[in-house]
């Protein structure tokens, strides 16, 4: 699924998804329009929010071929990249100014969801602070921890992750640590007291 706002043009939405689009792929776009949450701010889907169902995984490689699996990443990759030009520009109500997060550096314009096989959502934030290549190789390591996760659960290390976090947590949110450029998996417990720590409360 591909989120994106419903005053994205159309030919600019099949721009964005030309690349990854196959006769048997069901690729649902969804244009919505702008409207407010009431969530903190990691939280709220980016501009362009890509979905990844587990049944990806599954059937669907299975009758097209490993291929589709490299283009897949090199289509996020290249979505990636293409939203740092998206300038995102975050209101509150008057009243609620300090509520705005100075210290988010994670897009507000790019986000990706993938579902695990024991069906939790896992959130994907990309650190604008942190450079295309550092990006691309984080991509590509998540979407193998997604794969092997559908070929090898439960034994397989993106669950064994996730298996440290709060296990009735449904949305799990992975960052790219800056020091090791590796991924860190919070629940929203973790998630908050990262967000105050950064704020120095």
């Amino acid at each position: 699924m591909f989120n994106c706002p419903e005053s994205f043009p159309d030919i600019l939405v099949d721009r964005l998804t030309s690349d990854i689009k196959t006769e048997k792929l069901n690729l649902q776009i969804n244009k919505l329009p702008h409207e407010p949450y009431a969530a903190i701010e990691w939280a709220i889907p980016g501009i362009i929010a890509i979905f990844i169902a587990q049944n990806y995984f599954g059937g669907f490689l299975k009758e097209l071929g490993k291929e589709h699996y490299f283009i897949l990443k090199k289509w996020i990759k290249k979505t990636a990249i293409d939203s740092r030009n998206i300038k995102v520009t975050t209101l509150t109500a008057s009243k609620s100014t300090k509520k705005i997060d100075k210290t988010n550096s994670q897009s507000k314009a790019f986000s990706v969801y993938i579902q695990t096989a024991n069906n939790k959502s896992l959130k994907l934030l990309f650190d604008l602070n942190l450079n295309n290549l550092v990006w691309e190789s984080a991509i590509d390591k998540i979407v193998d921890l997604a794969y092997d996760n559908y070929i090898n659960f439960p034994n397989d290390k993106l669950t064994l992750e996730i298996s440290k976090l709060d296990t009735n947590s449904r949305t799990i949110y992975a960052i790219i640590n800056p020091d090791s450029k590796d991924w860190e998996f919070l629940d929203q417990t973790k998630l908050i007291q990262k967000i105050r720590n950064s704020k120095g409360e």
